[in-house]
This record gives structure tokens, sequence and C-alpha cells, in this order.
């Protein structure tokens, strides 16, 4: 049997509790009004980390829920306070709050969306490829915090991403993952993807930082060079990629083991996507190779 002289002291006990309460209400307290899944969510999470943790009585965390939220299941977290036990009432505002604010799959779905949608990148924007990374960055994050990591580590949601690489970003990545796949004899996943992303934004700033050393004459007499050299080679012939002997080997818009025009994704896209995409890869219209173009 424990020795109850072995308990510390009540008053000390007391001072502690003091202690923390005083530390608990110089800490931010989180808001929510009542808006999307994705900042109920949020809200959750800081509110755990802030205030569900802390060593306070369950009366006073009930009583900071309810400060902290200004949604339309207000009058219900109100009816929490007239349970008797407080743990009891502050898990039930707890569940309230989770059937009306926290749907999973609308979360989980809401996440997905902004990661898949947006502009498209290259490495000239430094400014927009560090927003595409950290979106699709907070995306995978959160959805293996949630067991849901599948929902977007699919083909069709790397492909999307894909989609909006351009330029020689757009190269890199067809470079970099037919070698993964030769490698692994498997396309690359949706963590491989937010790595490459990462790589990128490094390579836009350093591409940045050196523009910004380079000086205005030596650009000026750089880009007089590189226009003389087009008007020699002509704009018709100059489409030769670096990846173009790749299009033997696998489609580059997939990178399965066909050719593009064999590829299901591109066959499934409007016309108007695929003529973009055939002039961006600077492909013949007639018969889609790289060599030549037919206009």
């Amino acid at each position: 049997m424990k020795d109850k002289r072995d308990d510390p002291p009540r008053s000390e006990v007391w001072v502690r509790e003091l202690l923390e309460n005083m530390r608990f209400s110089q800490r931010p307290t989180p808001k929510f009004s009542g808006g999307t899944c994705s900042e109920y969510w949020e809200f959750k999470r800081v509110f755990q980390r802030h205030v569900g943790v802390a060593q306070i009585p369950d009366t006073l965390k009930l009583e900071t829920l309810l400060a902290a939220y200004a949604g339309p299941a207000k009058d219900a977290l109100r009816g929490c306070l007239q349970i008797q036990d407080p743990k009891a009432g502050y898990k039930e505002a707890l569940d309230i709050l989770e059937k009306r604010h926290g749907n999973k799959h609308t979360y989980v779905c809401q996440l997905i969306k902004k990661a898949l949608r947006g502009p498209t990148v290259r490495l000239s924007d430094a400014k927009g490829l560090q927003q595409f990374s950290d979106e699709l960055g907070n995306c995978v994050r959160n959805l293996k915090v949630l067991g849901e990591l599948r929902q977007i580590d699919t083909y069709e949601s790397i492909s999307t991403l894909a989609e909006r690489f351009k330029g020689k970003m757009r190269d890199d990545y067809v470079d970099k993952a037919h070698k993964y796949k030769r490698k692994w004899g498997k396309l690359p996943g949706i963590e491989w993807m937010l790595e490459f992303t990462m790589d990128m934004v490094e390579k836009a700033e350093e591409v940045t930082k050196g523009r910004g050393q380079e000086e205005p004459s030596r650009i000026y007499a750089d880009s007089r060079q590189s226009s003389s050299r087009k008007k020699l080679m002509g704009l018709v012939t100059s489409g030769i990629k670096t990846n173009r002997e790749m299009d033997d080997e696998c489609c580059s818009l997939c990178l399965g083991d066909h050719l593009l025009q064999m590829c299901r994704t591109f066959l499934s896209m409007s016309t108007g996507k695929r003529t973009s995409l055939v002039r961006e890869q600077r492909r013949c219209y007639a018969c889609l190779g790289r060599n030549h173009r037919i206009t």
C-alpha cells in the first residue's frame, strides 16, 4: 500500500496548478468561426496543442473552447456546460464539433484539390514554384497523419501534377522519372514527386541568384548572340530536345511503355490541350515526332 507521506503536500499541488494556469493564460488561443473543413482541422490541431494537453481543469478547457468557437454549433456547446461531470462535458463538446465540422472525407478531398489545381510552374518562377512545393508538402504531411496518403499517391494525381510543369522543369521531370523507372521498375510515387519539387525550388533559387549577379551588358550580349544563332538555325528546325531519344523507350507524358500517340492520357485530352502539348514539346503535328515539324 502506498504511504500517504509519499504524496506531495496539498499546498505544493495547489502551487503547481496555479503556475500552470498562469502559463496557460499567456498562450495564444486559436479561433474558429465555422469555416471550411480544412480550417477546422487546423483549429483542432492547434487547440489540442495549446489547450488539450495543458494540465488544467476540464472546466477551463471547456470554457476556453466555447470562447474560441463562434460557429453555428455555439448553443450546443453551451449546453455542455450543464453536464455535471466536467470531463464528460468537455468530451461531448469536442464530439459535437467533430460531427459538425470534421468530416474526414471532405477534408482529404480539399487537401488533394488544393494540391492538384493551380497555375503552371517553371524554373524561372521561383516564387510560384515555392508555393507549389509548399502546398504539395502540406497535403502529403496531413494525409500521412490521417493515414490517407494513398488517396493522392496514384498515377492520375502524379500525372496531373506533372502537367503543370513547363519548359526546362518538364524536361528535368521526364528525365529523372524515366531514370527512376529504369532503376526500380515502377513509376515514382507522390513522395518522390515532393522531393523533386523541393530540389527544383533550390535550383530555381540558384538560377535567380545567378541572374542577379550578371552584368547588364553581359545579359544584353548573350541575348544578341542567342538571337543570331536562332536566325541562322531557323525556328522550324531548332526543336530538338535533349530527351528526344527517350521517345522510343517510353511516353513523354505518362512514362508508360508506349509512344505518345498511343497514350490513353494523351488521347483523352481535349484538342486544345493536345495541341498545346505538341507545340510545347516541339513535335511534328502530323506524326508527333521530334526531329522535324509540320505546321
